[in-house]
């Protein structure tokens, strides 16, 4: 049976006017990236969806592997990463989702290994999207942006009771790393000290391309900045309580060296407090 198109009945059963939650199904279980773009509608409906759904079609797309760590390893953070829906609430239930699940401490089965059989700890590392660094480059979308990186940086570590590829047990600590020198000179750029702390404890090098993050903290005029870029000096991370927590990074400080370059940039910026830094702390002499 047929109805014409300008009949009640047939505007009725459109695909527009599906219930939301038969949308969310479709939405999960089509693995289409073009279905959210067919309309105006469509577009607004998901983009409002529920975390658990945006999570939900994110893995149904990648998950292929039967453990968090072997999905770890073959880069699934990455690619949860690249799509613009993942917010720090979708990546959270994402990882809620795997299984087993991440642990910020050890599970209950987890039993400390004997003297000649230490556990193993993995280093993994993962891009940070060039989006979020857009993102932090502008004023109504750095503060999000800036804290969801930070997050990034500091993800808790993932404890697996079998290493993908091996037999042993181990620990994996996620790590974003750059691929230039943008993430750390955005984030001075934005002034915001706490996420450059957090990729200078990730290992991002402040003096990368001829020192550029140094040149961008000059150009900000604050000493702090440059004394942060420069020295690499680390206030130890601490907990909501106060409590000091443990560097999974394993940070190694990291010093740039001085040179009269510097000192005239902080001239040319008429920055008198970097001057005077350069200086006295520094020796650096006038040109």
């Amino acid at each position: 049976m047929s109805f014409p198109r300008d009949s009640s009945v047939f505007n009725k059963f459109r695909f527009a006017s599906l219930p939301v939650e038969l949308f969310y199904e479709i939405h999960i279980y089509a693995r289409n990236p073009n279905l959210p773009i067919a309309s105006k509608h469509i577009y607004m409906t998901l983009s409002n969806a529920p975390r658990s759904v945006k999570a939900l079609y994110i893995l149904n797309i990648w998950t292929s592997y039967p453990t968090i760590g072997e999905y770890l390893v073959r880069g699934g953070l990455n690619r949860i990463l690249k799509y613009p829906i993942c917010t720090r609430e979708v990546i959270e239930y994402c990882f809620t989702l795997l299984v087993p699940p991440y642990h910020l401490r050890p599970p209950n089965n987890w039993t400390e290994p004997p003297p000649w059989r230490p556990t193993i700890t993995i280093k993994m590392t993962f891009s940070i999207p060039s989006r979020l660094i857009y993102d932090i480059a502008q004023p109504s979308t750095r503060k999000n942006a800036a804290a969801f990186v930070e997050y990034l940086c500091n993800l808790p570590p993932v404890y697996c009771q079998r290493l993908p590829d091996r037999l042993e047990r181990g620990i994996l600590v996620l790590c974003p790393i750059g691929n230039s020198e943008k993430p750390l000179v955005t984030a001075i750029e934005a002034r915001s000290i706490s996420l450059v702390r957090s990729l200078l404890r990730c290992g991002m090098h402040p003096g990368s391309r001829n020192n550029a993050p140094v040149r961008a903290a000059i150009e900000q005029r604050d000493l702090a900045l440059v004394k942060l870029v420069i020295d690499g000096d680390m206030e130890p991370m601490v907990t909501s309580k106060g409590d000091e927590m443990p560097d999974l990074h394993e940070y190694q400080r990291i010093s740039v060296p001085v040179d009269r370059s510097m000192l005239k940039r902080a001239i040319k910026m008429q920055a008198k407090d970097i001057v005077e830094w350069f200086i006295k702390d520094k020796g650096l002499t006038l040109p």
